[in-house]
């Protein structure tokens, strides 16, 4: 990611704080990816961050709907003149812009989020949006939507969404042959157990089990899913 200003010391590191403050799971299996890409995925995990405060927060739908309004006018203006100034968290755009994610894309992901808001689309839908976004950004030409669907179904297990047994079926499956590159966003499917049955995990031990996860490898984590089958 190339410095300007708004790629600022200040700017990444409160992205940072924002990806770690809500998806802390995904924000520590990206340790493990490399500094540009780290920074990068941290920008996107921000920025969702930032839309699912809407929802969770704001109970007025036309309210809440303002509020996405205000995101995909930021996208509008940071695609038409990327120099001007941005207020709030809206520099997380202009990051992701320069992740060559496109204005397009976010646009996107507000909506889809906003239809989730509406309860209009799914939370396996959302954040299948989510992993499309965070594996585009990895390898720009990768093909990762069925992994993604399989994907955004188990991480809504994190917040009590429910899953089917096909999703976890097909990460068990892509884990066989699962590009490197991904590995470090989808080691942190160790606490799938533990999200399914809405148990309490403390920052340490989640730190712990990711940490093993990536290093134990994909088999490992394979055999631990297929307890969930039994």
């Amino acid at each position: 990611m190339t410095e300007t200003n708004h790629t600022t010391q200040e700017n990444l590191s409160r992205a940072k704080v924002l990806a770690k403050r809500h998806h802390e799971a995904l924000w520590l299996g990206s340790r493990f990816l490399e500094k540009a890409n780290r920074q990068n995925i941290e920008a996107m995990l921000a920025f969702d961050g930032e839309l699912m405060r809407i929802s969770t927060t704001v109970t007025e739908p036309m309210i809440g709907q303002i509020r996405f309004q205000w995101w995909l006018d930021q996208i509008e203006r940071a695609d038409a003149d990327p120099t001007g100034e941005f207020p709030g968290e809206s520099f997380l755009v202009l990051m992701l812009n320069g992740a060559d994610v496109s204005p397009d894309r976010l646009k996107e992901h507000v909506e889809i989020r906003e239809m989730e808001f509406l309860s209009e689309r799914t939370e396996a839908q959302l954040y299948q949006s989510l992993y499309q976004t965070l594996f585009s950004i990895i390898a720009k030409d990768a093909d990762g939507d069925k992994l993604s669907e399989a994907l955004g179904e188990l991480y809504s297990a994190r917040s009590g969404g429910c899953f089917r047994e096909k999703a976890l079926k097909r990460l068990i499956e892509a884990l066989q042959d699962l590009p490197d590159k991904f590995w470090p966003l989808v080691c942190v499917f160790t606490l799938l157990p533990k999200w399914a049955k809405q148990e309490r995990i403390s920052a340490i031990s989640q730190r712990w089990q990711i940490w093993k996860s990536f290093i134990s490898g994909e088999a490992s984590l394979s055999g631990k899913l297929r307890k969930l089958l039994d």
